[in-house]
């Protein structure tokens, strides 16, 4: 196993929450891009990793890596495969006008869909990170893609065969799968991850409205508890707006670890059906509210909680509003013994968060067409 480059130090990579919108565009101007390497992000270090998510969590990331010349991400994938299943679109008129809106079967945390590509890769110095429906791999070398592909390939059969979804156990450092390719364990065997290799929250919060339409109307939902894969918990619910067949709601939260980068967050979308799909839709007006709290260790072992202030987005004129309460992204490095001076290989997964209760409500209104979806997780 080569080394692990650059270990991302703690207590200077954390990165605060209070930055304002000015400073946050500022940040997101001075950031480099990663480059495109066989098909792949490519980020030199763990520090140029670490860096760019910091300053784009909060930005049009889609539109950052669309202008990496060359490269599709996986949510560009999703768009393209979504497009060529809509019936007749060659000859819907309309076809281009129509806006995407997607979610991977596996990769659920949407800003995370835009920096791997359609093989769901991404490469961080010399490690090639994969993530699976079994969980997150990595290989050293492009030269091991192939195995990698059969490997993949063969659990795939092994899953059908057997219903098993998990092939591996909980462990603090990579698990040798075989000669350079590792899996990554997204937490330790007390359920939770390794240190922060970075962490940060969403920085911007608008004013909260005095009046919001929560409980208000009679077309609404509420819906409580969860669906889980292997990275950990999401939940997504729909609801039709008052009067409609081609127009909904749709309203998400997730919690989600793929070792290499873990999130928590929540998102309302304003949605239109045509050509026997659902596409993104600006809606007069969409809203998000959202409470809780959520867990993690911390970088000394302690449980800790974060509280997810109670906090109203209301816009208008947009088809989604989306909120990444905390982030953290992995330890990839070597670390030294002080006295010996002897170093050794060192990985320590995202540490996952875990949502001890929230309550989100969600809202569209277009056209006196509304509806509201309440989502409750304990």
């Amino acid at each position: 196993m080569k080394k692990f480059n650059s270990l991302l130090f703690l207590a200077s990579l954390l990165f605060a929450a209070c930055v304002n919108e000015d400073e946050l565009s500022s940040k997101t101007e001075d950031a480099v891009p990663p480059r495109l390497l066989n098909g792949r992000l490519f980020f030199e270090t763990p520090q140029s990793y670490l860096q760019f998510i910091s300053t784009t969590i909060d930005s049009d990331v889609e539109q950052v890596v669309d202008d990496i010349q060359g490269f599709k991400s996986l949510r560009a994938f999703n768009v393209e495969k979504k497009r060529s299943q809509a019936d007749n679109f060659k000859t819907a008129d309309d076809f281009e006008e129509l806006m995407d809106d997607v979610m991977d079967d596996i990769v659920w945390d949407p800003y995370f869909e835009n920096l791997l590509n359609s093989e769901r890769e991404l490469q961080i110095s010399d490690q090639i990170y994969r993530i699976t429906e079994f969980g997150t791999f990595f290989y050293e070398g492009d030269e091991l893609k192939g195995r990698m592909d059969e490997i993949q390939a063969d659990l795939v059969l092994q899953s059908k065969a057997n219903g098993r979804t998990s092939f591996y156990s909980c462990a603090e450092q990579p698990i040798l799968v075989e000669t350079d390719i590792y899996y990554m364990p997204g937490n330790d065997c007390d359920g939770y991850g390794g240190y922060y290799g970075g962490s940060g929250s969403s920085n911007t919060t608008p004013p909260v409205p005095q009046n919001g339409p929560c409980g208000l109307f009679s077309n609404s939902k509420t819906r409580t508890g969860s669906s889980s894969n292997i990275f950990g918990v999401n939940h997504t619910s729909d609801l039709l707006l008052t009067g409609a067949s081609d127009r909904r709601i749709k309203a998400r939260f997730w919690s989600q670890n793929y070792a290499i980068f873990s999130s928590a967050g929540t998102s309302t979308r304003s949605q239109n059906r045509a050509l026997r799909i659902w596409w993104a839709e600006n809606a007069n007006r969409i809203y998000l509210k959202y409470e809780g709290q959520i867990q993690q260790k911390d970088p000394f072992n302690n449980l800790i909680t974060f509280d997810v202030v109670p906090t109203i987005e209301d816009r208008s004129d947009r088809n989604r509003l989306a909120k990444t309460f905390q982030w953290t992204s992995a330890i990839i490095g070597t670390a030294c013994d002080p006295v010996t001076g002897e170093c050794k290989e060192k990985f320590k997964p995202a540490s996952p968060f875990k949502i001890k209760k929230l309550e989100t409500c969600h809202y569209v209104l277009d056209e006196g067409r509304h509806g509201e979806i309440s989502l409750k997780y304990q």
